[in-house]
């Protein structure tokens, strides 16, 4: 991880100019800080100034080691002299600088010459962007003044004065408690001289609390500085997996002991609320996330789970073991030691795990930490640790382990008892045995299977044992052809008590391999032998070819094709175990880590890929039905890219290649407190036939739920469920829409037919009404207006028309409309100037005041497609369109005022927004991509954009909610709720599943799983700070990080 550093020192190499920059490195890191304010700060010094000593060739680019002091560096200090313009490489830091960093972080230190001719330009200047009358973006520069520190006044005034200056911006304390004694005995003289002077000493007070404020705002940016520095790491982490270290970061960045003073930014509520994975909803899908980590002291080797999922075993390079419990997260063991390392970890039933190193061999209770016995030495000869090639679990409640030379042992699991020692005798004097290579028994556990060499080297036969009779069958592999040279022995596999299929490959230097920063990739041919385990025949034989890394690969059974299968490589291959014909090959194009049988009721195992991906082969996804080819496959992505191994269980651990922490990741990973509407009904968890509306008083969700249309109604004052109602025959939502809410009525209209319905439901009751607006229509639009509903239609017979349905009266009333094109796409209605709008390829106007009732046909001021959207803007009587290329605002007589460009996406909606009543409007336009638009409202200007995450690319509308009182925007755009900040226009959070910010009970709406299959409608309060910072720290409770980490960071 990269060195923090206070500062960085930018010079140009001269002679005055490096023995400046070694004064000033010197001053700031010998400075002396006051007990006082080291408590106050919590900064016992300032540790780390960067000054690169060494000088930089004209033509090379800056070092990596300079880039990265840089961005890691809170501050910049720009030695300035008449040396400072003959570089070229201080210009290029400061640019460099400025990209991660404010130009309030750069100080300025004069080492001679006057100021404004040293300081360099690009802190005398900076560039903006305006946006000219015609649309154009511009860029122009403007002056600034900025402040330096004279490093050219006697040595001992730069050490009283300048020094402590630098030194109380940097840690944020008062300049005036530095020069507290200094300015006391100054002030006593000061008084004695000029006791009659009153005005100069209330001017000199001024100064001082100036001095102090202004020193005060240095400590609270300094602070917001460092906040900012932490979120941004907490959000790395988070994407890079790992989550305490993430948490630990947010928290470091908002309020605590250390700094109960340090200021709550958006950056660092953003972090913790990614990092508690506050407002995370159950949506029904899988919602696999990464949640915990669990730490080794070295690189982790290999881990193991227990069978029943309530432990987790690593062991490290440097052989260490830790054992955790999966529920609480806490080590429940720790095996360390110098003189005897642990090898090899291997559960043998659901609590015990087995740990070997050279010659020891002992056993660990997981649920408790307890070691149950322990063989200091189990044979004169190394145990062979090679992972699951020295050891079985047997089904009598032993364990098999092997040695090098020393016999086949069998041990009791629970005891450690040596139940029986299996040798066979070598020609060799020297050796009790030969080795058991890659041993297996048969099924019955009659035979045993395993491969060696009656000469030295290499194991080059297949040797069979009946364990009854003791009699030895062996095959020369390398003799029948099986064997080539520079081949070895790879894999075996018993199938039943009669059948032995094994692979053989090249070695290690010549298959696929990787050095320094290249990767040697071919094709790796690899021998598959099935063999007859009585008479050791051939069966039949196979190539398995494969051109990736071999992480690991193994054979297993799949019965339900009568097959055997195995993978290596980015390859998995079945085949018939009777006659060898190739039933299935899968490339994964991706080397495989690891292969898992989830329960025996699976007809496949799954498989794990180096760049996070999963795949099961059981054909429970729909999906598979759709694919094109036998040989297609689902590869699902959820784990982090780069891993090598990984374990389902109660979710799943993964690790990373070269990495000494395992990720766990949850399953079904949301925050529990949510809270649920009362009586909700419940909805089917994959049913995406499902849509939704809302007012500020009633929510209506359409579902298909039981076979057939119906529309729920809720009460958002009280939290819950009202009445669901029936409203059509199909279970297709198709030509349903929400019109709107009035006097504790639901509006509807169905178009899905020939005519256009109007739906009236009783919100109280559940009454519906059902009323037909008009016969035949194939294209129709409409909006709630004042007691009536407005609709615009394309009569199949007459052509487009507009009509106002009263729904006091029930009758409807008819306006005269353009006929000639069609306003189908858009309808909006302003109550307070009496307007109402139809948008399409002809966009009209219809003033309600005016006597003849006719719409009034606007005319774009240049090219344009066809409006799609629009928002009436009341106050300022102003029309808002797009046609996702332009946006035209036109005032509410049609007269077009202002064009502004799209950014060729499409737009999702539009809203114009002012901070207060005071501040100038803007134009907030949401597109497609995530990306939120700020346009000034009266000149068109781009202002400036906010990304916002987990966008809704398919979201037709995208609705806003500004709260004044909270400096709060909502932005809705189908199933995610954008909650942004708006003093910094950062997004605090992006729900998931929501539905709707709720402002009377500040709470935002979801749908959450409650069981299998099920959901129903919930919520979550909008969390305070103070209750981020509760949940993070009961996340964090009985975990610890590494003394690094924390010294790395300051925490």
């Amino acid at each position: 991880m990269s060195t923090h550093y206070n500062a960085f020192i930018s010079y140009k190499h001269a002679d005055l100019d490096n023995k400046v920059a070694a004064m000033i490195e010197k001053d700031l890191e010998h400075y002396h800080i006051p007990a006082r304010i080291q408590k106050k700060t919590g900064i016992k010094k300032i540790e780390r100034i960067f000054r690169d000593t060494d000088e930089l060739p004209i033509t090379s680019d800056l070092s990596a080691t300079i880039e990265e002091a840089l961005a890691n560096s809170d501050y910049l200090i720009v030695l300035c002299s008449k040396n400072t313009c003959l570089s070229t490489w201080v210009e290029r830091e400061i640019q460099l600088f400025l990209q991660n960093h404010s130009r309030d972080n750069i100080f300025t230190v004069v080492a001679d010459g006057e100021p404004n001719e040293v300081i360099p330009q690009i802190l005398l200047s900076r560039e903006v962007q305006i946006t000219d009358v015609n649309g154009e973006i511009r860029t122009v520069t403007e002056k600034v003044e900025p402040l330096a520190c004279d490093y050219r006044l006697q040595r001992k005034d730069v050490k009283a004065t300048e020094v402590p200056r630098l030194v109380s911006a940097m840690i944020g304390c008062s300049y005036n408690e530095l020069m507290d004694r200094q300015r006391q005995y100054k002030m006593k003289r000061l008084t004695a001289i000029f006791a009659a002077s009153m005005a100069l000493f209330i001017g000199f007070g001024a100064y001082m609390i100036y001095s102090n404020h202004r020193i005060n705002e240095n400590y609270i940016n300094a602070l917001s500085n460092e906040s900012k520095f932490l979120a941004n790491e907490s959000e790395k982490y988070m994407n890079d997996e790992q989550r305490l270290k993430a948490l630990w970061l947010a928290l470091a960045a908002l309020p605590n002991e250390k700094t109960p003073d340090r200021p709550v930014i958006p950056e660092a509520e953003k972090a913790i609320t990614k990092a508690t994975r506050a407002y995370v909803a159950n949506d029904g899908s899988a919602n696999i996330t990464a949640t915990w980590n669990y730490t080794m002291p070295d690189t982790i080797t290999d881990f193991q789970m227990s069978f029943d999922g309530s432990a987790c075993a690593a062991i490290d390079a440097s052989n260490n073991v830790r054992v955790w419990n999966h529920g609480s997260h806490e080590l429940v063991y720790e095996y360390s030691s110098v003189d005897d390392g642990a090898k090899h970890i291997e559960f043998l039933d659901k609590d015990i795990l087995m740990i070997t190193g050279y010659q020891f061999v002992m056993a660990v209770n997981t649920s408790d930490g307890s070691e149950m016995w322990r063989h200091e030495k189990l044979s004169d000869e190394w145990i062979s640790n090679t992972i699951r090639d020295g050891f079985q679990v047997m089904k009598d409640g032993s364990v098999m382990v092997a040695t090098d030379s020393d016999g086949l042992y069998k041990l009791d699991i629970n005891t450690g008892t040596i139940l029986d020692v299996y040798t066979i005798p070598t020609e060799s004097d020297d050796y009790r045995s030969i080795a058991f290579a890659g041993f297996q028994f048969s099924e019955d556990g009659s035979k045993l299977s395993f491969f060696t060499s009656f000469k030295t080297g290499a194991p080059d036969c297949l040797v069979v044992c009946d364990m009854k009779t003791g009699d030895l069958t062996y095959l020369d592999c390398a003799a029948e052809g099986y064997l080539p040279d520079g081949y070895y022995f790879l894999k075996s596999k018993w199938i039943g008590n009669d059948t032995i299929v094994f692979a053989t490959t090249r070695g290690m230097g010549e298959t696929n391999y990787s050095y320094e920063n290249k990767n040697v990739i071919s094709t790796n041919k690899l021998g598959i032998f099935c063999i007859n385990a009585d008479d050791l025949s051939l069966r039949w034989q196979d190539v398995f070819a494969e051109n990736s890394f071999a992480y690991d690969s193994e054979f297993t059974i799949i019965d339900d094709v009568n097959g055997v299968l195995f993978y290596a490589g980015n390859i998995i291959s079945i085949w018939d175990r009777t006659t060898g014909e190739l039933l299935e090959s899968y490339n994964t194009n991706s080397p495989i880590t690891n292969m898992q049988w989830l329960s025996a009721k699976e007809s496949y195992p799954m498989f794990f890929t180096h760049d996070g991906g999963y795949i099961d082969l059981n054909n429970g996804d729909a999906a598979y039905e759709l694919l094109p080819n036998d040989d297609s496959l689902i590869i699902s992505y959820y784990f982090a890219d780069g891993m090598d191994k990984a374990i389902a269980n109660r979710g799943a651990y993964v690790h990373k290649e070269g990495s000494n922490e395992l990720i766990f990741y949850s399953v079904k990973a949301y925050d529990d407190d949510i809270c649920f509407f009362k009586d909700s009904p419940s909805y089917l968890a994959y049913d995406n036939n499902i849509e939704y509306g809302c007012s500020e008083e009633y929510l209506s969700i359409f579902s298909s739920n039981g076979g057939k249309a119906s529309v729920s109604i809720f009460d958002l004052s009280s939290m819950s469920f009202m009445n669901q109602v029936e409203i059509g025959n199909e279970d297709s939502l198709y030509g349903y829409e929400l019109v709107g809410y009035e006097n504790g009525y639901t509006y509807l209209t169905d178009s899905s037919g020939k005519g256009f319905d109007l739906l009236e439901i009783n919100n109280a009751t559940g009454e519906l009404t059902r009323t037909t607006l008009f016969d035949e229509t194939y294209d129709c639009k409409a909006v709630m207006g004042d007691g009536e509903i407005f609709y615009y239609v394309g009569d199949v017979i007459n052509g487009p028309a507009l009509y106002s349905y009263d729904l006091e009266k029930r009758v409807a009333k008819g306006y005269g409309v353009d006929t000639d094109s069609y306003s189908k796409n858009v309808i909006e209605f302003d109550k307070e100037n009496d307007i109402v709008f139809c948008g399409g390829d002809v966009d009209q106007i219809l003033n309600l005041k005016r006597r003849d009732k006719k719409t009034k046909v606007i005319e774009h001021s240049g090219e344009w497609a066809e409006t799609v959207k629009a928002v009436i803007d009341p106050e300022s009587r102003k029309i808002v369109t797009t046609d996702d290329h332009m946006i035209e605002i036109f005032d509410l007589e049609g007269n077009s005022l202002q064009r502004i460009n799209c950014i060729e996406v499409e737009v999702q909606g539009m809203y114009v927004f002012s901070q207060d009543d005071t501040s100038p409007k803007e134009l907030l336009v949401m597109y497609a991509n995530g990306e939120l638009y700020r346009y000034d409202y009266e000149t068109g200007e781009f202002i400036a954009k906010t990304n916002l995450e987990n966008a809704s690319k398919f979201a037709s509308q995208a609705a806003f909610y500004h709260d004044k009182d909270k400096n709060l925007l909502f932005v809705q755009a189908g199933m995610v709720t954008h909650m942004i900040e708006l003093e910094s226009w950062i997004e605090l959070a992006a729900i998931n599943g929501g539905m709707a910010y709720n402002a009377q009970n500040d709470a935002f709406i979801v749908m959450s799983e409650v069981e299998d299959y099920e959901k129903k409608v919930g919520f979550y309060r909008r969390y305070s700070t103070e209750q981020l910072i509760e949940k993070g720290n009961k996340l964090l409770e009985g975990t610890e990080i590494s003394e690094e980490f924390k010294q790395q960071y300051g925490l």
